[in-house]
C-alpha cells in the first residue's frame, strides 16, 4: 500500500494495486490543511489500512511544515489516540471551527468523494428548505430502496434526498441509486446517510455544505 497525495482531486489517496482503495478529503485555507472526510473501501475496513492512511497523510504534512484542522471524526480520533501528531494541529481554528457549528451559522463541510465529481466546496445553496424541522424521514430506513428491491445489500455508502426522503446508494457502488433518483425525480438535495456525517450535496449547483441549525444528520445501522 502506499498514499499519495492528488493535488487535483485535493485528497490523499490510499493505493493498493493500482486502485485507490480509500481518502482523504481537504481543502487548504490561509496555509492550513483542513482534513474534512475519510473514506475506505469496505473491504479494506478493520485491516489497519485506514490507521496508515491518516498517518502517511500526517507524515506528509509534517514534512510540508503546514498545521492541520482535523474536522473528519476519523482523523480527528486516530490523532487523540496518537498524541506524538497532537502538534501538527491548529488547535485555536479547530475550537473555533467547532464552536461555530453551534452557533446557528451555516458553515463550510467536506465534499462527497464517490458522488459526482468536480465538486466545489462552499456556503448552503438556494435549495436548502427554510423549514428545516420538517425534513423527510429516511425511507427505507435500514438501506438503499433500490438495492433492497432486487435483493441486493452489495452498496458502498448511502445518501438520502432531502425532498422525499428516498435512501440511494453512493456512484461508488454498482447500482449508483442515489443520483439516479435525483435525476430522474429532479430532486436536488442529498445528505449523507453515514454515522459521524452531516454534509449535503447539492447535484443543480454541485456544492457540498453542511448547515449547523439542521437536525441531527440520520444515518443507517
Amino acid at each position: 500500500m502506499l498514499v499519495r497525495d492528488n493535488v487535483d482531486t485535493h485528497r490523499y489517496e490510499l493505493i493498493e494495486r493500482d486502485e485507490i482503495a480509500g481518502f482523504i478529503d481537504y481543502h487548504v485555507r490561509d496555509g492550513q490543511y483542513w482534513l474534512v472526510h475519510t473514506e475506505l473501501g469496505e473491504q479494506y475496513g478493520g485491516k489497519g489500512a485506514g490507521a496508515f492512511l491518516v498517518r502517511k497523510t500526517l507524515d506528509d504534512l509534517r514534512s510540508k511544515g503546514v498545521a492541520v484542522v482535523p474536522t473528519c471524526p476519523f482523523v480527528g480520533g486516530w490523532i487523540r489516540r496518537h498524541p506524538d501528531y497532537q502538534d501538527l494541529v491548529d488547535e485555536k481554528t479547530l475550537r473555533e471551527f467547532k464552536r461555530s457549528r453551534h452557533g446557528g451559522r451555516r458553515r463550510i463541510a467536506s465534499r462527497p468523494p464517490f458522488d459526482p465529481g468536480g465538486h466545489t466546496v462552499g456556503t448552503p445553496c438556494s435549495h436548502v428548505p427554510a423549514e428545516l424541522h420538517s425534513l423527510p424521514n429516511p425511507s427505507p430506513p435500514d438501506g438503499c430502496a433500490e438495492c433492497l428491491a432486487i435483493g441486493r445489500r452489495d452498496w458502498v455508502h448511502l445518501r438520502v434526498c432531502q425532498t422525499c426522503g428516498r435512501v440511494g446508494c453512493c456512484d461508488n457502488s454498482p447500482g449508483k441509486h442515489g443520483s439516479a433518483h435525483a435525476k430522474r425525480a429532479a430532486h436536488p438535495l442529498i445528505r449523507s446517510y453515514e454515522p459521524d456525517e452531516s454534509w449535503w450535496y447539492c447535484y443543480v449547483d454541485v456544492v457540498t455544505f453542511e448547515v449547523a441549525d439542521a437536525p441531527p444528520a440520520p444515518s443507517h445501522g
